[in-house]
């Protein structure tokens, strides 16, 4: 299995597809679930709905490899986007201007 990285603060851990049978302790009560029955340390903590069981963060990051990449909070904010805004003012212009390839606006 390869390894996966994840910065906190930076990335969403949610975009990681293994992620769509997992919510946060804290969403299952904001949606009225009963968590009566739910054994967990926090509400940031993770349920996963097939296993119906409850991870922290650290078990997460183990049980699917993570490797959790911290940064400070100055590393964040020095990280730098290309401007495109004069570059494409369409969906097809972006997408070209995103791959680097204009005949991508041809389709």
């Amino acid at each position: 299995m390869s390894k996966l990285t994840f910065t906190p603060n930076t990335d969403n851990i949610f975009e990681f597809g293994f992620m769509d049978d997992f919510t946060t302790v804290a969403i299952l009560k904001e949606n009225g679930e009963d968590i009566s029955k739910i054994e967990y340390q926090d509400e940031d903590n993770f349920y996963c709905f097939s296993e119906q069981k409850v991870y922290s963060n650290e078990e997460l990051y183990k049980k699917f490899n993570i490797e959790v990449l911290n940064c400070s909070d100055d590393e964040i904010k020095d990280r730098e986007v290309d401007d495109i805004s004069g570059e494409a003012a369409n969906a097809a212009e972006m997408k070209a201007a995103a791959s680097g390839n204009p005949l991508v606006m041809d389709i």
